[in-house]
């Protein structure tokens, strides 16, 4: 539990990367806020995945954002790869919210920026920038958002710009009676220069889509 500052001078953790295994090894005690110091953090050791975190909770949860709470303040820019297609990867993960964060993954192949895995369930993303490459591609590998074969549950995705990517938003479940379940979208603004989906949801199970907004700039 406790507050810890990653990257920069003096702090406590050198790398998103960082803390994100110890959380993974050690688990948490009681509510946890991670503030990422004002800067651009380009190498891999920001790739960061989480999976269940022992202890989280709906009063423990974990609260990842900039020191400053403004999105242009703080940037991580990480390609994806083959394996490691994402910039945060919430496996398993459960009441995680990343907060005023601009979240980029420009590769050419591999374009995923939150990659949503398994059980996830009560995870935020609020406030935040997430830009994919700028693509025509229909593969998924180029979906700002991703899930596929998701049964989490209660995931809320509000006020935030998703930009570019092939599919700014894949939300697909595993099956017609194994959902991804109440998943909100809310208040965010999607644009995409020629991408192929705004948003791809398929087995879903009470979804929230409500004022967000699409836009497209060609054709």
């Amino acid at each position: 539990s406790g507050v810890y500052t990653v990257g920069g001078a003096g702090a406590q953790y050198a790398s998103l990367g960082a803390i994100a295994a110890d959380l993974n090894t050690y688990g948490v005690s009681g509510p946890v806020v991670i503030n990422i110091s004002d800067g651009t953090y380009t190498t891999n050791v920001w790739r960061a995945s989480f999976g269940n975190i022992s202890g989280t909770s709906a009063t423990n949860r974990i609260v990842i954002k900039s020191a400053s709470n403004d999105a242009t303040k703080v940037t991580i820019d990480v390609d994806g790869t083959s394996s490691d297609n994402y910039v945060i990867h919430f496996d398993d993960a459960n009441y995680i919210t990343l907060a005023h964060l601009t979240l980029i993954n420009n590769h050419s192949s591999y374009g995923t920026v939150v990659h949503f895995e398994g059980t996830a369930s009560y995870d935020t993303i609020r406030n935040c920038v997430l830009k994919g490459y700028t693509t025509t591609s229909s593969s998924t590998d180029h979906s700002v958002l991703y899930a596929y074969g998701f049964t989490g549950q209660h995931n809320v995705i509000i006020n935030n710009k998703i930009q570019e990517g092939g599919t700014s938003i894949y939300w697909r479940g595993s099956g017609t009676t194994t959902c991804a379940t109440a998943t909100t979208f809310h208040g965010n603004l999607i644009t995409n220069t020629k991408g192929y989906y705004g948003i791809y949801a398929y087995y879903n199970s009470g979804l929230s889509f409500n004022n967000n907004n699409l836009q497209r700039s060609s054709t």
